[in-house]
């Protein structure tokens, strides 16, 4: 059967049919999941197969209600293995490894074309090669799939009300999470311009996710800064020790810009990076400078940290 292009009001339809006749596998993956979205597709399904979702799950994304907070607690209830990645941006369902549906649409009621005011959506239903099929499992790898432990941590830091400017990320410390957030691929701007955590310009206050008093508070800003995707991409791009220039070469491979930065540019993000990492007394890293070149190092604590028993 050949690709077919479905959209807005004819989404859900389309999808009513696929999922009655898939038999024994379904993933979706999509940024926003609403719990009365999710009830429609699993009164379409046989229960007993298996079921799989991939997420978002960013703390905005609760605030905002773009994704229920009860959600886990639906998927525990119901049979689905739940899945968040905080990079997520894809929308994605796989019927029994041997069809897809892609597009625009989020599992919501406007997302599926349910609601009487739905969004303008579209997206293409083909066959789904062996290969693709391995390229989504791929997405898992990098994912974290929820407990009761990381969702009750995740709830505690929900507040009562919130600022969407002056918001910061989950804070994962302590809750053993590494392949979330652990970027591979970053832009300049997920870089810090300031060159001191003592004089924060107002861009980087955005990025932090802080107001300007919040940022002379040091175990705020520390606990923001760790949650940056440049400071998750340093811990994962090196085992124990690396030195600037090899951390410098890894740095200018992983940005995406184009046109690609140039090589002083590269280390001047690298530098700066580093300096907040002494200035905010950052435990996991040691930097000193045993010869000429400055040398980076992971504490005993966060190697040990790493350890998948």
């Amino acid at each position: 059967m050949e690709n077919l292009i479905i959209h807005s009001k004819e989404i859900f339809p389309f999808l009513e049919i696929k999922l009655s006749n898939t038999k024994n596998q379904l993933i979706i993956v999509s940024a926003f999941v609403k719990i009365d979205a999710l009830e429609r597709i699993d009164q379409c399904i046989n229960a007993d197969i298996e079921k799989i979702l991939l997420l978002r799950f960013r703390k905005m994304d609760l605030i905002s209600k773009a994704t229920d907070v009860e959600l886990f607690e639906y998927c525990k209830n119901n049979g689905w293995k739940m899945y968040f990645n905080l990079d997520l941006h894809s929308k994605i369902f796989v019927f029994d490894k041997q069809r897809f549906f892609i597009g625009s649409a989020n599992v919501t009621l406007s997302g599926l074309g349910i609601s009487d005011k739905s969004n303008i959506e579209s997206g293409v239903s083909g066959p789904l090669e062996q290969d693709d099929y391995s390229r989504l499992l791929s997405f898992f790898e990098i994912s974290e799939l929820m407990t009761d432990r990381i969702m009750n941590a995740f709830k505690n830091q929900i507040p009562a009300t919130s600022n969407s400017e002056a918001t910061p990320e989950w804070n994962l410390n302590g809750l053993n999470i590494f392949k979330v957030g652990s970027p591979k691929k970053l832009w300049v701007s997920e870089f810090l311009s300031s060159a001191s955590s003592f004089d924060v310009k107002s861009s980087d206050l955005k990025l932090l996710g802080l107001t300007r008093p919040e940022s002379y508070d040091e175990d705020i800003l520390k606990k923001s800064f760790m949650n940056l995707k440049c400071y998750k991409w340093l811990l994962d791009s090196f085992e124990d020790e690396i030195y600037f220039g090899e951390l410098s070469s890894k740095l200018h491979n992983s940005l995406i810009d184009d046109p690609r930065p140039y090589r002083k540019d590269v280390k001047d993000l690298l530098t700066t990076l580093l300096n907040w990492i002494t200035e905010l007394k950052i435990d996991d890293i040691i930097i000193d400078r045993p010869n000429y070149s400055q040398r980076i190092r992971k504490t005993s604590i966060e190697r040990a940290s790493n350890i998948d028993f």
